[in-house]
Formats: structure tokens, C-alpha cells, sequence
């Protein structure tokens, strides 16, 4: 009613808590600035990500529920890794199979969550004409594994070039290139 004061409406809350660690180049041992860090749970991706400050720290806090989440850490030209999975992941394709857990508890803090990204190859070339050695552009050229799947497409450009990124240093692909009238 008017002019009444209700008082002892208190509430308890609890922080969240974080996961944090640091992400280094595998084969130089320096840190990794501006990796990201995402966290997945069993139905996909969980909404959380972190970026490596200049020494490669990162700290995931916020909003994430408690639960058990597998970490991802991704670099452009480098390798993405699922963490303590020595296989990095193909692609946006990420094996969580053989991954460890992190449990992330109301108010605990785990620390020590580090990654050592490998860098990732390349493959590149051209594509050129068999009578007259003029480039080829716009031909398409796929890459397959040795098994025979496919593992990216891609197209010439004006100069007959090509490049395929992101790929895992000491695997043998299969390349195709294809052109109509060819």
C-alpha cells in the first residue's frame, strides 16, 4: 500500500568462473597473440570465447554457465587444436573425440588450459595451357585427401595461380584441376 517500506528483499549470487591459460607457437615457443579461445558443449558451439593478450594469455569469464565444455583455440595461418588432443582440427571441423573436458563451476577458477598451435601449411601453383603455356584462369582445382575426399575447391585467378592454406604440415593431398574445353 502507499507510503509502505518493504525491507530484507536480498539476494545471494554467485560468480561464475573462468578458465583461463596461454597459447603458444608449437614450433617457437612464443606466445600467440589474438587466439581465440571458444567453448563447445555437447549440443555445439556455447557461446564463450577469449583472445590472447601480447604474452598469450587468455581468460574465459562471463555469462558461461557452469557445465563441461571442450576448448578450441584457432589462429589464422596457424593449425586450430581441440584442447589436450595432440590432432588439430580439418577445416571448421573439429574432433572432440579424444578432447579433455574442462568443467567450468560456480566461482572455481582452472587455470593451466594452454595450447601450442602449430603453424599451417600450404600448397600453391598454376594451371597452364598444354600447347601454349598461357595460364588458365578461372579453372577450378580441387584438393582431395589420399583416400579420395574432397578437402577444398577453389579457382585460378586472371594468372593461372592457385593456393590452398590452412593445411597440416607432411599430409599428401590429390589435386585436380578441371576447365571446361579442357
Amino acid at each position: 500500500s502507499a507510503g509502505t517500506t518493504t525491507s530484507a528483499i536480498d539476494f545471494s549470487m554467485a560468480a561464475n568462473g573462468t578458465i583461463s591459460g596461454r597459447i603458444i607457437d608449437a614450433s617457437t615457443g612464443l606466445a600467440l597473440a589474438g587466439a581465440g579461445v571458444s567453448l563447445y558443449s555437447s549440443t555445439g558451439f556455447a557461446g564463450g570465447t577469449a583472445y590472447s593478450d601480447s604474452q598469450g594469455n587468455y581468460r574465459i569469464h562471463g555469462s558461461i554457465s557452469p557445465g563441461t565444455y571442450d576448448l578450441v583455440a584457432s589462429l589464422p595461418s596457424f593449425l586450430s587444436q581441440v584442447y589436450q588432443n595432440l590432432n588439430t582440427c580439418d577445416d571448421s571441423t573439429c574432433d572432440f573425440t579424444s578432447a579433455t573436458p574442462v568443467v567450468m563451476s560456480i566461482g572455481s577458477a582452472t587455470s593451466g588450459i594452454d595450447f601450442a598451435l602449430s603453424p599451417a601449411g600450404s600448397l600453391s601453383g598454376s594451371v597452364k595451357d598444354a600447347l601454349t603455356s598461357q595460364p588458365v584462369s578461372s579453372a577450378t582445382v580441387t584438393l582431395f585427401t589420399t583416400s579420395g575426399a574432397q578437402r577444398a575447391l577453389t579457382s585460378t585467378d586472371y594468372y593461372g595461380n592457385y593456393s590452398f592454406s590452412g593445411l597440416r604440415a607432411g599430409t599428401n593431398f590429390r589435386i585436380v584441376a578441371n576447365m571446361a574445353d579442357y
